[in-house]
């Protein structure tokens, strides 16, 4: 969906702060558990979830993959809470940046 100039900047932070909201609820769980058949539970998102199915249909698919990459980054190490910690990326190479990298940033 396309907006004009100053509206598509107001509509980004509105959807950037909806779904910032979302990654910080920890009871927030879009998960499905499925069964491989080797019998190894395995959790995918679930397709049903009326966010991320919005999010996909309405704004596209690179802020519906922003969303879930994040998702479960979140979910994979920050197990017991799932709370969000902040992290220095590195965007050029689209990964977490090494501590090397941390401390040249500051």
């Amino acid at each position: 969906m396309k907006f004009p100039g100053e509206v598509a900047k107001k509509k980004a932070r509105e959807v950037f702060l909806l779904w910032e909201d979302y990654l910080r609820d920890p009871t927030w769980h879009p998960y499905g558990i499925i069964t491989d058949e080797g019998g190894c539970c395995k959790e995918i998102i679930n397709g049903e979830d009326e966010g991320p199915k919005h999010l996909k249909s309405e704004i596209g698919e690179d802020a519906y993959n922003a969303v879930i990459r994040a998702k479960n980054e979140i979910n994979k190490y920050n197990i017991r809470d799932g709370f969000v910690v902040q992290k220095v990326r590195n965007f050029r190479e689209n990964r977490r940046a090494t501590e090397r990298g941390d401390i040249t940033c500051v």
